[in-house]
C-alpha cells in the first residue's frame, strides 16, 4: 500500500491544521448516519480514521466507535483531540482486533492508496473478520470522473491564522495495476516549501468495486456517484 508517509507521519500535524479547516466532517457524518440508522447501527469502526475528527460526530449520535489509522502519528494526535475515544494503530488488510462491529466505514478516500486488487481483496476479507453481519461502507475517487477529466497539476491554498498553507500536486497517469496515477504533492506555508511527498493513488468503477464486493461474498446495496466520489455500500 503506498502511503504518502511523510504527511501522514513525519508532517501530520500540518496535514490536520489544514484538512481540519478543509473538511465539514460535521455534515459528513450527517450524511452516513442517515444510512446508517436505516439499517440499525449501533457500533462502527472507522478505517483510516486519520485524526478522527469524525469521531465525536459519531458518538454524539450515541454510537459505540473505534478509529483506527495505519499511521502511529495520525493516532497519537488523534488521542491528543480525543483522549477518551477508542482509538488505535492498524493495518485494514490485516485487522487484529477481538470485537466485532456493526458497520466498518472506510471514509477519507483512504482506498485510494489500496493500489493493487490483491490489496483490495485483502482489505474486504479483513475487514468480514470483524463483522458477523452488517454493513461497509467506502467512499474512493470515482474512476468514471477521475479519468476522463484528469488533472496534472492541482493547487489550492487556505488561509489559516497567521499564515497560508498551499499544497500542489502533480499527477502522472500510470494505468499498469487499474485506474492509477503517481502524485508529487508539496506542501508550502507563506509561500515557503516545508515537504514534498510521492504516493500512488487508485480510483475505482462501480463495475470493479460490484466484482470485489461479490467475490468477498459482500451484497451490494447501491453505490452513489456524486462528482470524483464513489459511495460504495455492502452487507454481509
Amino acid at each position: 500500500m503506498a502511503t504518502g508517509r511523510k504527511q501522514f507521519d513525519d508532517f501530520a500535524q500540518l496535514y490536520d491544521e489544514l484538512f481540519s479547516q478543509v473538511c465539514d466532517y460535521k455534515k459528513e457524518v450527517d450524511y452516513y448516519h442517515r444510512i446508517l440508522k436505516r439499517h440499525n447501527v449501533k457500533s462502527i469502526l472507522e478505517i483510516g480514521c486519520g485524526t478522527a475528527h469524525r469521531s465525536k460526530y459519531f458518538i454524539n449520535k450515541g454510537y459505540s466507535y473505534v478509529g483506527l489509522d495505519i499511521s502511529k502519528s495520525m493516532i497519537a494526535l488523534a488521542k491528543k483531540h480525543y483522549p477518551s475515544t477508542k482509538l488505535i494503530v492498524g493495518d485494514v488488510r490485516n485487522l487484529k482486533l477481538k470485537r466485532k462491529f456493526d458497520a466498518v466505514i472506510f471514509l477519507g478516500k483512504g482506498s485510494i492508496y489500496l493500489n493493487t486488487n490483491k490489496e483490495i481483496m485483502d482489505a474486504l476479507k479483513s475487514i468480514k473478520k470483524v463483522m458477523d453481519k452488517g454493513l461497509i461502507i467506502i467512499d474512493s475517487f470515482n474512476a468514471s470522473f477521475i479519468i476522463p477529466n484528469f488533472r496534472t497539476n492541482v493547487k489550492w491554498s487556505k488561509k489559516i491564522s497567521d499564515k497560508i498553507i498551499t499544497r500542489k500536486s502533480k499527477n502522472t497517469l500510470n494505468l499498469k495495476t487499474g485506474w492509477t496515477w503517481g502524485r508529487d504533492v508539496t506542501y508550502l506555508v507563506n509561500k515557503k516549501k516545508v515537504f514534498t511527498d510521492t504516493s500512488i493513488l487508485r480510483a475505482f468503477s462501480k463495475e470493479e468495486m460490484k466484482n470485489f464486493f461479490d467475490y468477498s461474498g459482500i451484497k451490494v446495496l447501491k453505490f452513489i456517484e456524486d462528482g470524483d466520489t464513489l459511495v460504495s455500500i455492502g452487507k454481509i
